[in-house]
């Protein structure tokens, strides 16, 4: 099972992820042992956009290699059209695959999430895009926020993780007054993995922002504290 995260900050994005990848297959493996990822699963698409995702690993790849390629963009709303056109083609590809016939259709879905640098305001935003048909959603429609502290939490076992999330902020929150997004990242997935074997620590926690630019850490314990580019105040 994937973990994923993403909290608006104001001035970019700051997107956390687990370190298993989930296969089509069901099977997970350790993110060390998938070179591919470079060790990780959130890719810097370029100096204003980061993306991760919940899903295929051959989809990711090829709908990363199509963003780099078609990058920059000049608004946000380009950005979610554009990851919204290559998520149905990379979707609808998967389901076609012959190989994939095996697997049941929901197997296949994936959420795409994504974050960054507003290109035309310099502001914060983020966004997903998911392949299956929500309660407030159609298939492959982007939804994009732009609202400083508004947070995301996603994966494989949905309710799993967003229970869990919602509880943690809410007693970081109560604590500190503040959501510090490194804090609720890594603290959630610890307590996830206490109930699934399939998330797993260490967190892989990016930032990119107009104030810092693009920052990488890696927390084994939610405990984990350091003075970086995470300490923000939303």
């Amino acid at each position: 099972m994937t973990a994923i995260f993403a909290m608006c900050l104001k001035d970019g994005a700051f997107i956390a992820a687990d370190s298993l990848v989930r296969l089509p297959d069901g099977s997970t493996r350790d993110i060390q042992d998938t070179p591919e990822f470079s060790n990780s699963k959130i890719t810097k698409v370029s100096e204003q956009l980061v993306l991760t995702s919940s899903g295929a690993v051959d989809t990711d790849f090829r709908l990363i290699e199509s963003l780099k390629t078609n990058s920059p963009f000049d608004t946000v709303d380009e950005i979610g059209s554009e990851i919204s056109k290559l998520t149905r083609r990379d979707h609808q590809r998967s389901l076609g695959d012959e190989e994939n016939q095996q697997y049941d259709r929901e197997q296949l879905d994936f959420l795409v999430q994504f974050g960054g640098i507003d290109p035309a305001s310099g502001t914060g935003f983020v966004g997903n895009v998911v392949t299956r048909k929500t309660q407030n959603r159609d298939p492959y429609e982007p939804f994009i926020s732009k609202e400083p502290g508004w947070r995301l939490a996603a994966g494989t076992n949905h309710d799993l993780i967003t229970t869990v999330s919602d509880q943690v902020a809410s007693n970081i929150k109560r604590q500190q007054g503040h959501i510090a997004p490194d804090r609720w990242a890594s603290t959630s997935i610890s307590e996830i993995s206490k109930q699934s074997d399939n998330v797993s620590l260490p967190a892989h926690l990016v930032s990119i922002t107009q104030s810092n630019g693009y920052y990488f850490d890696e927390y084994d314990t939610p405990q984990q504290k350091r003075n970086t580019p995470f300490d923000v105040t939303i």
